[in-house]
C-alpha cells in the first residue's frame, strides 16, 4: 500500500489523475483490509485521493475525501499536528 501510494502521488504530479486514482484506490483497499479506521495511513491515502480529486475538479468528491481525511486526522492527532494543518 506504501509503494502505490507513492506511485499515485507520482502520477499525480505528472497529471495522470485516473492512473493516480486507481493507485490510490488499491492502496486504500488495502490499508482498510489490514488497518482499523480511523488510522493516519488511511487518512493519508484518502486526502491523496481527495487532491486528484480537486485536481480534475471534482469539487464535491474532493470534499467529501478531504473531510474525511481531516476527521481521521483529528481524531487521532493533535490539532497542531502538520497532516491536520494541511488540509486546513
Amino acid at each position: 500500500a506504501h509503494c502505490l501510494c507513492h506511485t499515485a502521488a507520482s502520477y499525480r504530479s505528472l497529471g495522470k489523475s485516473d492512473e493516480a486514482l486507481e493507485s490510490y484506490e488499491q492502496a486504500l483497499e488495502l490499508r482498510r483490509l489490514y488497518l482499523s479506521e480511523p488510522h493516519v495511513l488511511i487518512a493519508e491515502t484518502k486526502h491523496g485521493i481527495g487532491l486528484v480529486y480537486r485536481m480534475i475538479n471534482n469539487i464535491e468528491q474532493a470534499l467529501n475525501f478531504l473531510m474525511d481525511a481531516l476527521e481521521q486526522y483529528q481524531a487521532i492527532l493533535p490539532d497542531d499536528h502538520s497532516a491536520v494543518a494541511n488540509i486546513l
